[in-house]
């Protein structure tokens, strides 16, 4: 049973009068593990593509270009794809009924135009489209071991903190709630810590 749970009911149980003390008080603190991303390497997605169909190519770059989950990926319709005076966005439905708008790549608006004229990208007998499952199982053929679509999220997160460093924006993007929840997906370049120490000394160097 996880140590919070625990906690919890002995809160409880305080609270109710049913115990004075708490044993859990004598429980060791655990510290979470540090993120491990795991992002799709670009050659890896890329070979997907290659072996993908329209629909499946639809999934995967919905996935990997727009950091979309299954469960977003399999309701995206038609109606969803918008015009703004910058270019083309799509409404993302996310978990919780909460929707987001992300800004898509002009040749994948252009693509999902001429796949679908209009209704659900990926039609189904679930409430009219594909389940998540389905979607994710497709996607999960494409990629070779153990990856799944998830980790193409990862590499969207990757690849999007990779422009400016700005987690925020990866953040919004992805429709989290805390950065920290951000932070576990981006993958951090090998050199990333030491370009920072080395543009630190040219700016102490100039200065």
């Amino acid at each position: 049973m996880p140590t919070a749970t625990l906690v919890n009911f002995y809160r409880w149980a305080i609270a109710s009068g049913l115990l004075d003390t708490s044993p859990a008080d004598a429980l060791p603190t655990i510290k979470p593990a540090k993120p491990r991303p795991q992002p799709v390497a670009e050659i890896i997605y890329r070979e997907a593509l290659a072996r993908s169909n329209p629909r499946s190519r639809m999934m995967l770059r919905l996935a990997a270009e727009c950091g979309m989950r299954r469960g977003e990926v399999c309701q995206a319709h038609t109606r969803d794809v918008i015009e703004d005076l910058t270019g083309w966005s799509i409404i993302v439905h996310g978990k919780g009924g909460k929707q987001r708008v992300v800004p898509l790549p002009d040749d994948l608006a252009v693509e999902l135009y001429v796949y679908k004229k209009s209704g659900y990208f990926f039609p189904g007998r679930i409430d009219g489209h594909l389940s998540d499952r389905y979607v994710g199982t497709i996607v999960a053929r494409l990629l070779p071991g153990k990856r799944t679509m998830h980790k193409l999220r990862h590499k969207f997160a990757t690849d999007a903190f990779a422009i400016d460093s700005n987690i925020v924006v990866v953040q919004e993007l992805l429709g989290h709630e805390s950065p920290v929840t951000t932070r576990a997906y981006v993958a951090l370049p090998d050199d990333a810590l030491r370009k920072t120490i080395t543009a630190m000394q040219e700016r102490r160097r100039a200065s």
